[in-house]
């Protein structure tokens, strides 16, 4: 494009002629155009990718598959049945940065199993959810399962609808940590699984048999989900894996054992009054026991009970009423000189006052004992009886 500027006429005078020139000097050939592109810094944002083969994996636990315990006990709802059992996984969750900078994590998950209305179990605190699976609704059993992120405090997995999602888990505690381009981020996982009396039987015992442990549906799992994301980066990767509840099948065997004698008399001696010369002291013990025989290996656990008044939880047992003489009461002492409380007349594990007289019994053992008369008041000599009963409950 050629531009011209139009210039007014310069005089010349030349041999009396008039001429007019037009020196156009303003001849513009085209226009310049200077061209500023302005490219946008490109925001790198850290990430940490899921390595092959350590995402959508499933890891199991480890527990065992039977049980040994009384079938004939009617536990209550929430009675544990075993131990916790945990499993450790120091690598549950693995991921590579793909540039160095600041990872963080959390701790989300779900879990579709059902858990038993306004059935709880509380523990140092912390209120248990009770669960059961297809396999488990109608046979007394159920569990209580939570995960950790440093093998101290367990807590509870969310419950969730399958494929609704994951929530964050509530008691977890999440980090962070400085990796370089191609670190790999290892984070563990810890599970823990505890059975329970619990279900629709509350009016009958746990039967001995093989139970199936699997969930409706198919999924017997829980599924944990670790969302890492660098720093400042919107964009967060979300790690996931499943943990499956071990064993599938549990087998239920009973804890047989047998007391070979129904009644004991023990014979104290006769003392003088003088011996027992202040509220609280007691005589020479004498020793007695009771023969125990076991078909598996039991915890055999007892509770005495005051056969003159079954409320009554003191150490002390009090005289029968055929008894003469007053201000002395009898004291009892189990294995290891340990003092014994009366309770009610109860099998139930946890009864009040229950305690463990022999633990891992196969075969016969013979449970001892002591008893001592011990001064409670002002004494008048006479005649001194008394009576107990004791439970069995084999746990």
């Amino acid at each position: 494009m050629i531009f011209y500027c139009k210039c007014a006429p310069v005089p010349v005078s030349l041999a009396g002629l008039f001429f007019s020139k037009m020196p156009c000097r303003s001849r513009v050939s085209g226009l310049l155009f200077t061209l500023f592109v302005l490219i946008a810094p490109t925001t790198l944002y850290a990430q940490c990718n899921a390595l092959p083969g350590t995402t959508n994996q499933i890891f199991s636990t480890t527990g065992p598959s039977s049980f040994l315990f009384n079938t004939s006990n009617l536990y209550p709802d929430g009675t544990p049945l075993s131990p916790w059992y945990v499993s450790s996984f120091p690598t549950f969750f693995q991921c590579q940065a793909d540039s160095s900078g600041t990872y963080y994590y959390s701790y989300y998950g779900a879990t579709a199993f059902n858990t038993y209305t306004q059935q709880n179990y509380l523990e140092a605190g912390y209120s248990w959810m009770l669960r059961y699976t297809y396999g488990s609704y109608n046979t007394g059993l159920g569990f209580a399962m939570g995960v950790s992120s440093n093998a101290s405090k367990f807590v509870e997995i969310p419950v969730k609808a399958l494929g609704s999602g994951y929530d964050y888990i509530q008691g977890t505690t999440g980090g962070s940590v400085y990796l370089k381009a191609g670190d790999i981020l290892k984070v563990p996982v810890y599970f823990s699984y505890r059975l329970f009396r619990t279900g629709q039987l509350r009016s009958k015992p746990i039967a001995s048999g093989t139970y199936d442990l699997t969930y409706a549906f198919g999924d017997s799992t829980a599924t944990l989900a670790l969302n890492v994301s660098g720093g400042g980066t919107p964009y967060t990767t979300v790690l996931w894996n499943k943990v499956l509840i071990a064993p599938q099948t549990l087998t239920i065997n009973d804890k047989t054992c047998t007391v070979l004698t129904s009644a004991l008399l023990v014979q104290l001696p006769t003392i003088n009054v003088n011996t027992l010369s202040t509220v609280g002291s007691v005589s020479t013990p004498t020793s007695f026991s009771l023969p125990v025989t076991c078909t598996n290996s039991t915890n055999v656990y007892m509770t005495f009970t005051d056969g003159a008044n079954p409320g009554q939880t003191t150490s002390i047992l009090q005289p029968s009423s055929s008894s003469t003489s007053s201000g002395v009461g009898l004291q009892l002492k189990g294995s290891g000189n340990k003092l014994i409380y009366f309770g009610p007349d109860s099998n139930v594990p946890g009864t009040t006052n229950q305690f463990l007289a022999a633990g891992n019994v196969v075969g016969l053992t013979n449970l001892p004992f002591t008893a001592s008369y011990i001064r409670t008041g002002v004494v008048a000599p006479g005649s001194f009886n008394a009576l107990a009963t004791f439970t069995m409950s084999y746990q």
